[in-house]
């Protein structure tokens, strides 16, 4: 059964939404500057020569090698006694360096393993099969496996905790806890596609910020370092770094392969944790920082709603580091949540693993065959303005049984599939659907001046949908180059 609704392309700006989320008392007074401060530093010149700062784990006693895995030698460090854990850094495309020296914190009660992720760092730049969320989980594996670990506890920070999801999906045996701080939220049924990260850059820095951008003949650590001195610490700081810590993050903390971003990027768009964790039996802690500004202020309580029976902190004077902001907490927290953590029967992790298999094996049917399934299709009756190399399609979730799973495909002029993403909704969310080349979509250019086309359809039941609804687009070039 075929359904058509026609509605028009609107181009609106959608508003923040404000949601109350429970947080810790504020620590004592600070003196040190905050992005709440609003201060305006513009450097005329550009400075070239990035002062001298030794790479930290150079200077730690600790052990440090390489691991090699069947194709690939991963750059790893160790120290401390206790519960393993190892950290899996952010990006794609960041490097371990930036967990130094904080989580020296903990190696009284930790055994904490840092790595560089494939194509990261120092570790090995070497594509393999083509860089991926599934190569990264499987090279994680492999880590486990070399270093003789049986079972550890996984802390993904940022796209890390992305990255610790899928291996938590893949590989929930050799789990003891699982710890996802400031998190990425890629294939959870949550919308947090909106940001703050601008919200305390004045005009001055963004203007300087887009000159630096287009400056010729900068290497990347000179970018890095210039766009930082200049306001674009704002976007994910608390607190002002000092030029010593913005020259390590420009030396140290951003290297990865060419194609390591958009290989990964482009392999994110296939998770789908929706329903994944609610019968997850692994202990989990949420962290967050009160101002990490990467999402809206409602996303830590969105997260946390995805994985029932976890545990919650939010962090009052801290952005998207806050094991870097609120070390004392943050570490406290993590030593007691860590010292809490009991064995899981291999009953319950089987459980979960035929819950997970079952589901996955349903989706992977509906993914392979539109055929005999209700689906509705809508199309613009406005063609896609041209130039834009983002756009964003906001709609509203339809009426759906309540074990149905849902599937939208964005369909290019040609015919052929440019997006597709399957899950299960809840009547009336509000979802915004984000796109751009090399993370979700193909090339936006397919749709110059060309109508753009959706169908949505269920494994079961029918699509319900009010009369006369209306969807919208949002269509935008970019204006500000992000580093993420």
């Amino acid at each position: 059964m075929r359904r058509f609704v026609y509605f028009s392309a609107i181009t609106l700006m959608l508003g923040m939404l404000m949601v109350s989320c429970t947080a810790e008392d504020s620590s004592s007074k600070d003196s040190r500057e905050t992005v709440l401060d609003r201060n305006v530093l513009i450097e005329k010149e550009l400075i070239l020569d990035i002062p001298k700062a030794s790479r930290l784990c150079d200077e730690m006693d600790i052990w440090k090698g390489y691991v090699h895995t069947d194709d690939c030698s991963l750059y790893c460090g160790q120290e401390g006694q206790g519960t393993p854990i190892v950290l899996l850094h952010g990006g794609p495309g960041a490097t371990h360096h930036y967990f130094h020296p904080h989580f020296s914190r903990a190696k009284d009660f930790l055994k904490i393993i840092y790595y560089d992720q494939r194509g990261c760092g120092i570790s090995q730049y070497f594509e393999g099969d083509g860089y991926s969320i599934d190569q990264a989980v499987d090279d994680l594996e492999k880590l486990r496996e070399a270093l003789g670990v049986n079972k550890w506890v996984v802390l993904g920070h940022s796209y890390g905790g992305t990255l610790a999801q899928a291996y938590a999906v893949k590989y929930p045996e050799h789990l003891a806890g699982l710890v996802l701080v400031g998190s990425a939220c890629n294939g959870l049924p949550v919308d947090v596609a909106g940001t703050r990260q601008y919200e305390f850059i004045s005009s001055e820095e963004r203007q300087r910020i887009g000159e630096i951008y287009k400056s010729e003949h900068l290497t990347l650590e000179q970018l890095v370092f210039n766009i930082h001195l200049n306001g674009d610490w704002k976007r994910q700081n608390f607190y002002k770094p000092s030029q010593e810590k913005l020259a390590r993050k420009a030396l140290y903390g951003w290297k990865h392969d060419e194609g390591l971003r958009s290989g990964i990027n482009s392999s994110l768009g296939k998770l789908d944790f929706m329903d994944v964790f609610s019968e997850c039996p692994i202990p989990i802690l949420i962290m967050e920082g009160k101002w990490d500004l990467t999402w809206n202020q409602d996303k830590a309580k969105k997260l946390h709603e995805c994985f029932p029976g976890s545990q919650l902190t939010v962090f009052e004077n801290a952005g998207h580091n806050p094991f870097e902001d609120v070390p004392e907490k943050f570490f406290a927290e993590l030593k007691r949540f860590v010292s809490n953590l009991e064995d899981l029967s291999e009953a319950e992790i089987s459980t979960w693993k035929r819950y997970v298999g079952e589901r996955n094996t349903r989706k992977e049917k509906f993914l392979n065959s539109e055929t005999g399934f209700h689906e509705v299709v809508f199309t613009t009756t406005e063609v896609a303005p041209s130039g834009f190399d983002t756009w964003t399609f906001f709609w509203t979730a339809p009426e759906v049984d309540s074990d149905a799973i849902f599937q939208y495909i964005v369909i290019q002029p040609d015919g052929k599939v440019y997006f597709r993403y399957t899950f299960k909704v809840k009547e009336g969310q509000e979802i915004r659907s984000d796109f751009r080349k090399d993370f979700a979509g193909g090339d936006p250019k397919v749709f110059y001046n060309q109508h753009i086309i959706i169908k949505m359809l269920v494994d079961k039941g029918e699509i319900r949908f009010p009369e006369n609804v209306q969807f919208r687009f949002e269509f935008k070039g970019t204006i500000d180059a992000v580093l993420q």
